[in-house]
């Protein structure tokens, strides 16, 4: 008993020290961020303690409409530290441009008040949010937090559900469906020992020594460290909210943990947002001076962007994140409607976009590429500089299907001198290409893109593929499925020369398989081992495969669920290996026109669609560095009105 009174008193002594010396350190930052956001509401909650409140900061939308969909935030601490407001600048942003109201709340401190006190001081600010109905949303409730308020926010998160026994849950009448939580730089696994903590990149790290002092004053019971309240790593997977959001830092040694139960969560079952930012440390938000690499990623990460999710219902829910991440991509101001809500010109086809990007427009989905996402894209993928030709050689088809032009060089010298020029004469669609949204209308209404006829394209250059170029190609972040692998990993037979499908669930299954989370603006590639197969024919049997009266080829299934996966995801194009990004023959007695993908991506959507993609070796490097993205630069030939046209395409990892 004895051992234990001094131990706390040890622990006490060293926290305040430790609060006196960082506690000053950032009283004049709060005392400024109070100043700058004079318009929040102090509040008292009610604790489960008699006569105790919980202290708190209400930030407010300018224009609030009661019930409010609302965030609560917790603050970094270390469990240890007082530092209600440093979250001010977080929390006043989410307000004024989401619309939410944001509750910014205190908790209690160890050593004085060890676990589980923070917890219950949070869960009490939730049930006193959920008691509330007529002033905010309780079926709209989001929670966030900085490394320590992170902890406690992914506790909260996976406590409250229906599934899950807690005293949140036992406290309520009926259980609160928290639709999100977004944790950045929290400590997941307080189990694992301070010294064996490591990080990817170490930048300004916790030292061991502090992280041992922070977990024992907040757990001083090394046996309970592996509790799921003190360790959401522990956690079963099914208690977390349908989002999920987790930003780590590549120079923390808390990294790592959190990582880890990113890729857990990341098994389909919900949306997992996960990234870690680079070169910058723990709390990197909190430091640096103006022009730092801290403060540059702190302001681009908490005041630029806004993660909108429809899972929040009707209203947004917003998460910062970093411009770095798919965060940026997301935080666009164009909004893209459900699936189930397009259709959006009632004069056109099932299905339809025309319009969401202007009746003039000329770009669909390649409108996603705006400069933050290319910019985001380059500065994420381009690591080792390494460059991947995706063009096939223009010739390489012995006999293009569709009785298509078969590829022609000439060289012509220019005698006497010793100079020469050539001419080339081949059709765009003969290789590797990107079909525009000249090549395919909507069968039934005789339509393309954007509502334009035939007699439109006879007499203007509507529509041309040199409206991609003028905008700068078709640059940003391409994503790689590997079908081919897959298929052979699990003894599954290619038929590339036959009309064969890669499902949808095998595509989803890959994606989870290598973690990949697909953001706004991705420029999806799948690998179906078409062009390896084909360079395997003689040429003759290359040949005879052009000449055959059907064509039937291997190709992503189609159907109306892949279209719901393809919008949903908000693909800026998309393009296989294969004679058609989806199964040839396009339509026939078991693909309905109605849901053929040509219809629907390039004269719905203008969602530009690539063929027999050169895959092969971006393909084996990704196998062996297990990275499936990269930074995709593809500039069409600039041809004025043009139908189609090979893709110049590299990837750069």
């Amino acid at each position: 008993m004895a051992t234990g009174y001094f131990s706390y008193l040890r622990l006490k002594a060293v926290a305040v020290v430790l609060r006196l010396l960082m506690g000053g350190a950032f009283f004049f930052r709060r005392r400024l961020e109070s100043a700058r956001y004079a318009g929040k509401q102090r509040l008292k909650i009610p604790s489960r303690d008699p006569g105790r409140h919980i202290a708190a900061e209400l930030h407010l939308p300018e224009e609030t409409k009661s019930p409010t969909p609302v965030l609560i935030n917790w603050h970094g601490s270390g469990f240890v530290l007082p530092n209600l407001g440093n979250d001010a600048a977080y929390c006043a942003h989410i307000a004024r441009t989401t619309g939410i109201a944001v509750i910014d709340a205190d908790y209690r401190k160890a050593p004085e008040n060890p676990f589980p006190a923070a917890l219950h001081d949070v869960e009490d600010v939730i049930c006193w949010v959920a008691s509330q109905p007529e002033r905010f949303d309780v079926d709209r409730i989001a929670l966030s937090g900085f490394s320590a308020g992170g902890n406690l926010a992914l506790v909260a998160s996976s406590s409250s559900s229906s599934s899950s026994s807690s005293s949140l849950k036992e406290r309520l009448s009926r259980s609160i469906d928290i639709k999100a939580v977004v944790a950045f730089y929290p400590p997941t696994d307080l189990s694992i020992a301070p010294e064996a903590k490591r990080a990817p990149k170490p930048r300004r790290p916790i030292p061991a020594r502090m992280s041992r002092l922070f977990d024992a004053c907040y757990v001083p019971d090394p046996a309970s460290r592996k509790d799921p309240r003190v360790s959401p790593s522990y956690a079963e997977k099914g208690a977390f909210p349908g989002t999920v959001v987790i930003i780590t830092c590549e120079g923390d040694t808390l990294a790592p943990e959190a990582n880890a139960l990113a890729e857990k969560l990341n098994d389909g079952s919900r949306r997992v947002v996960h990234r870690q930012l680079n070169d910058v440390g723990h709390a990197f938000d909190k430091m640096g001076k103006e022009g730092s690499q801290e403060r540059k990623m702190r302001d681009e990460s908490l005041f630029r962007y806004t993660v909108h999710n429809t899972d929040f219902g009707v209203y947004t829910l917003f998460c910062i994140l970093s411009r770095i991440y798919f965060e940026s991509i997301l935080t666009m101001s164009i909004q893209l409607p459900d699936f189930d809500h397009l259709t959006l010109d009632p004069s056109g086809p099932k299905g339809n976009a025309w319009g969401l990007f202007g009746k003039d427009d000329q770009l669909g989905m390649l409108n996603l590429l705006t400069p933050e996402v290319v910019a985001t894209a380059a500065r994420e993928e381009i690591r080792e500089g390494l460059r991947f030709s995706l063009d096939w050689e223009l010739d390489r088809l012995a006999q293009p299907a569709f009785g298509r032009q078969v590829f022609e060089r000439k060289l012509v010298h220019k005698a006497p001198r010793t100079v020469n020029d050539d001419i080339v004469t081949f059709n765009t669609q003969s290789s590797t290409q990107w079909d525009g949204f000249r090549h395919y209308a909507n069968q039934e209404h005789k339509v393309f893109f954007n509502g334009h006829k035939q007699p439109d394209l006879e007499n203007s250059l509507v529509l041309g593929i040199d409206a991609w170029v003028k905008r700068g190609g078709i640059v940003g972040r391409g994503v790689l499925l590997d079908y081919a692998d897959w298929a052979d990993r699990h003894n599954i037979p290619i038929k590339p020369f036959e009309s064969s499908i890669i499902p949808l669930v095998t595509l989803k299954e890959i994606a989870r398989e290598n973690g990949i989370t697909f953001r706004p603006g991705d420029i999806l590639f799948v690998r179906s081992g078409f062009t390896a197969a084909y360079e395997k024919l003689s040429v003759e049997e290359a040949r005879a495969l052009g000449r055959r009266e059907s064509h039937d080829f291997i190709g992503v299934e189609s159907g109306e669920d892949t279209l719901r996966w393809l919008w949903e995801n908000k693909f800026a194009a998309v393009a296989g290996d294969a004679v058609a990004f989806e199964s040839s023959p396009v339509t026939g007695p078991q693909i309905p026109q109605d849901y053929s993908l040509h219809q629907w991506c390039l004269a719905g959507w203008g969602m530009p669609l690539g063929e027999m993609f050169y895959l092969e070796e971006l393909a084996a490097y990704c196998r062996e560095k297990k990275r499936w993205t990269f930074f995709l630069s593809s500039v069409p030939l600039k041809v004025p009105g043009g139908v189609a046209s090979p893709p110049n395409a590299i990837a750069i990892v």
